[in-house]
């Protein structure tokens, strides 16, 4: 049996069961999960690389699967990377099954999954490009708010998308013959320009950044924020991948340098905009866009330690926001209003939630003893290595968004009003996520090295990246 059948297939097949039994909410949603948790336990106890397997990996699946002549390449990089993703749908649908709520994401959320998954592992790497446009036409579906007034966000997702697409295609086609002999200095610059164009339609870089904040807000936060946090994680991945396969790209200093721009202008746009944003969850949207931008500075570096300080921040954005996800739906369903007033008091409504909330604030920026800390601080000190100026405004546009999260945090603990004094009522298995969700974001604070160990795996093949 090859890895692409068990993380890529049997995935789609078990999507498409779920379709027809997504009438019986507990049911699909119970599969789902036992679907997906068990996907990631058993890459944890398997292996696509028969040279470097451990004892614990007692399964063996082989690493290439050819359909239509091209070929699905699960490799060690990429089953550590599927491991996360299920794990992260598995605990999602989780969610939506202990708050009751109705979504898309069952079924489509695994055939979302199992689509950027395949992105990861198509050879030749050229139809990556093909299928996160197929990925991305499945989440328009998943995540459109058909009570919604405005379709502007989701439109412009899908057409930056698809403007994105020709232009990673179009560069790949250029760098393809660099895999064998060298290219000419020419073809590198059109190249290097075409695929900087596509990543930055694709994440979102000013000025083509207006679709994220537009989605968080038209949209339903279960659908819109999971999108949000995950898509952008799986361009970085195609964008480490290109890098590591493409020797004139990975030499060229001009790419890194862009990196560290793109990365420096979405992390001062985004902080920026967070310091004068009324609205939650485009507040949220914001500090995804900052999130995106401080994994190209990672990357940008153009160290082996700026790869390893990546893939920490992509744990940091999904354990993090996850928890912001939910206890934002909490003050949703509770008032429908997603103003910051929203949050006045919010600790003496309910303590877990406006624990939760404020620690999951705090991850995102780095502040002490929280899951962020270790990685930001590394973040500035190779960035003060590197160069100066880049980290003074990266820790500028940092303080920036403190600023806004001490506001918030002032507001959590505020006193009580007559509008504010009822109280958020939660069952006692929501009570126990919520406090679950703290125990964890504070465990990842106190002990980084258990939980980012994990995540290493995830870019330890990139040979020409990390070593």
């Amino acid at each position: 049996m090859t890895g692409a059948f068990v993380w890529i297939i049997l995935p789609l097949v078990v999507s498409i069961i779920l379709i027809f039994t997504r009438r019986y909410f507990q049911i699909s949603n119970w599969l789902q999960i036992a679907t997906s948790l068990g996907l990631a336990l058993l890459g944890m106890f398997s292996t696509t690389d028969l040279v470097n397997k451990t004892p614990l990996q007692v399964l063996e699946f082989a690493p290439v699967f050819n359909i239509l002549g091209r070929s699905l390449v699960i490799d060690s990089n990429l089953r550590s990377f599927a491991i996360i993703f299920y794990f992260f749908l598995g605990f999602w649908s989780l969610a939506l099954l202990i708050f009751k709520v109705r979504s898309r994401i069952v079924p489509l959320g695994m055939t979302f999954f199992a689509l950027l998954i395949s992105s990861l592992a198509v050879e030749p790497f050229l139809y990556s490009a093909l299928l996160v446009e197929i990925a991305v036409i499945v989440s328009v579906i998943m995540v459109a708010d058909t009570s919604s007034e405005s379709k502007k966000g989701v439109l412009r997702y899908l057409v930056f998308f698809s403007f994105g697409v020709p232009l990673v295609l179009l560069a790949g086609w250029y760098l393809a013959g660099g895999e064998i002999t060298p290219v000419n200095e020419g073809q590198l610059i059109q190249a290097t320009l075409l695929l900087g164009l596509g990543f930055v339609f694709w994440l979102g870089v000013f000025p083509f950044q207006s679709w994220i904040p537009l989605i968080a807000e038209e949209n339903r936060p279960v659908e819109s924020l999971l999108l949000l946090i995950v898509m952008p994680v799986v361009i970085i991945m195609l964008l480490l991948k290109y890098l590591n396969g493409f020797v004139w790209l990975r030499e060229y200093q001009s790419v890194f340098q862009g990196l560290r721009i793109f990365g420096l202008i979405m992390v001062i746009t985004g902080s920026t905009w967070s310091f004068f944003e009324k609205n939650i969850k485009r507040l949220i949207s914001y500090l995804l866009i900052v999130s995106t931008g401080m994994m190209l500075l990672s990357i940008g570096l153009g160290q082996p330690s700026g790869i390893y300080l990546a893939v920490y921040l992509v744990f940091v954005r999904l354990s993090a926001f996850f928890v912001l996800a939910w206890t934002f739906f909490i003050i949703q369903r509770e008032e429908a209003d997603f103003s910051i007033n929203s949050l006045k008091a919010l600790f003496f409504r309910s303590p877990a939630v406006g624990i939760s909330s404020l620690i999951a604030f705090f991850s995102i920026v780095g502040m002490p003893l929280s899951a962020g800390f270790p990685v930001m601080q590394s973040v500035y000190a190779y960035l003060s290595a590197s160069d100066r100026w880049l980290n003074i405004s990266a820790v500028f546009s940092t303080g920036i968004i403190s600023i806004v999260l001490i506001r918030l945090s002032f507001l959590v603990f505020s006193q009580t009003h007559e509008k504010n004094s009822q109280r958020i009522s939660l069952t006692t298995i929501e009570k126990l996520f919520c406090i679950l969700l703290i125990i964890f974001l504070v465990t990842a604070g106190l002990f980084p090295g258990t939980t980012l160990s994990g995540f290493e795996d995830a870019v330890n093949g990139f040979e020409f990246l990390v070593k």
